[in-house]
């Protein structure tokens, strides 16, 4: 009678890899996401490096999907823009005064439309040339400058030495003392050697920005200075332009227009150019991207496990290389989904120093659902925020698994050992941190379930050596044998002594769930006409049921 749900195996995929930056995107069975960028978001959500790190190396030279692709165009739009209105204000006003600047006309206005439309098809192009692991090299601050050592360390201080220069402070001197106080709020080790060169780029900074006092054109090269270098040493596309929304806004409230927003310019589309050697490197490591996780795809969910574990099995087709890495875990991890290991063994599993046994032991627990639910809350509650961290990890996915494959069939399904409907529960952990699931009513597991919509009919017949049947539309139990109360639909009588009738209906009086509690009252019960009642059961049962009826046979369902 049990029913395990399984997913569905993959059909035979008759393709060949690919190289990586030509391998087609190819979609999960069953959902709309392909298998690539599911591993990307079970890795976005990971608490554990070592598995994050596996599954960064699956998909790390994978193509950017078109609708990430789009994102990286319209960023090249915004730069390509940006560079062209400053070239259309340089044509204009390279014989202007310094504060004369015409800050409007038709050949910046052209300009903008003509490189902001080279960018964004720059940048389409270029997204499904180059693979994932060089555009979060783009995304991620300072990839290139952290190899450059420790040049990159005085970029903040750099930055606000030129916004001080363009602001009127005393030069250099303005500009270095700025640096050097936010250098003493840095460092607290080898403070005054560091806060040496953070004066010293503070007043560089600052120098940069008082070129536009002499001059226009040298106001623009000190701008684009600047910019080459954040560009190539902080990286980070997105970081660029938010500097450059914020310098501009800044501008605008307390500064007006004129030199300020050309010198801003002048800086944004330097980052631009200097962001170009990014993507002529190796990419971004493993571990640095980890750290750096949450400035990626951040508005994507955790994926459902079930579409995690369709999505890896893909990858013994299309990364027959790197299978050798997952073919024991997924070996295992079958093996864990037939026959699970105690909620116990699994949880001690999470401590272990191997990835593939922590990796095992998560997807058995979410397996499990809400039968390894207890033991997760009492494992969160551990000395350490590691605990706290895999449980809230679990129990959001235990929720939602369940909501996903339960949520929307619970007056189907009936748990095979209870023989009771699907509900919901819920959870509770620190800080008043709550999660729902769906599981049994009365045992709370989620694993074994029937599909089963139509009638459950208990009866008491004596003369019946079995415990269940299922025929047709009907799944007939028998309450000698089990002895224990489910959800049933209707009752039948056919053999059974005053006793057993009376000990079963002050079952039902006493059972306190409120989903039969209410259906109780609505189902029938029907005596056979060969079992002879005393008149005070007759009386205990109609107190329980809807209606009792005495029958040569009970109705067809």
């Amino acid at each position: 009678m049990q029913h395990q749900m399984v997913q569905p195996d993959f059909d035979d995929q008759p393709l060949t890899p690919l190289p990586a930056s030509e391998e087609p995107i190819q979609p999960v069975r069953g959902s709309r996401q392909t298998w690539q960028s599911i591993l990307w978001q079970e890795w976005r959500h990971s608490e554990d490096e070592g598995y994050a790190q596996q599954l960064f190396e699956l998909v790390r030279n994978t193509a950017v999907s078109w609708k990430d692709a789009s994102l990286i165009g319209l960023g090249g739009a915004l730069y390509g823009a940006l560079i062209g209105y400053l070239l259309g204000l340089i044509m204009i006003n390279s014989t202007g005064a310094v504060r004369d600047w015409t800050l409007l006309g038709i050949i910046p206005l052209a300009l903008t439309c003509a490189l902001g439309l080279a960018g964004g098809l720059l940048g389409l192009g270029a997204s499904r040339l180059l693979p994932w692991s060089i555009w979060l090299a783009v995304v991620t601050p300072g990839v290139l400058g952290r190899k450059m050592g420790g040049l990159a360390r005085f970029n903040l201080e750099l930055g606000l030495g030129f916004l001080a220069g363009m602001t009127g402070w005393v030069g250099f001197i303005g500009g270095g003392l700025l640096g050097g106080g936010v250098g003493y709020l840095r460092f607290d080790k080898d403070r005054w050697p560091n806060m040496s060169f953070s004066i010293l780029a503070g007043g560089i900074g600052a120098i940069l920005a008082g070129l536009f006092f002499y001059s226009n054109w040298l106001g623009i090269a000190g701008g684009l200075l600047l910019g080459v270098w954040l560009g190539i040493s902080w990286g980070s596309g997105p970081l660029g332009l938010g500097i450059m929304g914020l310098g501009t806004v800044i501008g605008l409230l307390a500064f007006g227009l004129d030199d300020w927003l050309v010198g801003w310019l002048a800086v944004g589309a330097g980052f631009g150019l200097g962001l170009l050697p990014n993507l002529a490197g190796q990419g971004i490591e493993p571990e640095e991207a980890f750290n750096f996780r949450s400035w990626y795809i951040w508005w994507r969910n955790q994926p459902p496990v079930s579409g995690v574990e369709s999505a890896l099995q893909l990858t013994e087709t299309f990364r027959p290389g790197q299978w050798q890495y997952w073919r024991d875990a997924i070996r295992r991890l079958r093996q864990q989904k037939g026959q699970p290991d105690r909620p116990a063994k699994l949880i001690a599993d999470l401590s272990s120093d191997a990835w593939v046994d922590r990796f095992v032991a998560w997807h058995a627990l979410i397996a499990l659902g809400g039968a390894a639910v207890e033991q997760i809350k009492t494992f969160a509650a551990g000395p350490g925020d590691s605990e706290r961290d895999t449980a809230i990890w679990l129990l959001t996915a235990i929720e939602q698994d369940t909501t996903q494959r339960l949520a929307g069939r619970l007056t189907q399904l009936l748990c095979p050992h209870c023989l009771t409907r699907f509900g919901q529960h819920s959870v509770s952990v620190a800080w008043g941190i709550s999660y729902r699931y769906y599981g049994c009513r009365s045992c709370h597991q989620s694993r074994e379930l029937l599909d089963w919509p139509a009638h459950v009919i208990a009866v008491l017949d004596a003369g019946w050596g079995g415990a269940e049947h299922r025929h047709k539309n009907q799944l007939r139990v028998n309450w000698l044998k089990r002895r224990t109360l489910f959800d049933m639909t209707r009752v039948e009588i056919v053999r059974a002594t005053d006793e057993e009738v009376e000990r079963f209906a002050v079952q039902v009086g006493n059972d306190t769930d409120p989903y039969r509690q209410r259906h109780y009252r609505g189902a029938p019960c029907f005596i056979g006409s060969t079992c002879e009642l005393s008149e005070n059961t007759l009386r205990i049962l109609r107190s329980q049921f809807g209606r009792v009826e005495r029958v040569t046979h009970a109705p067809v369902l």
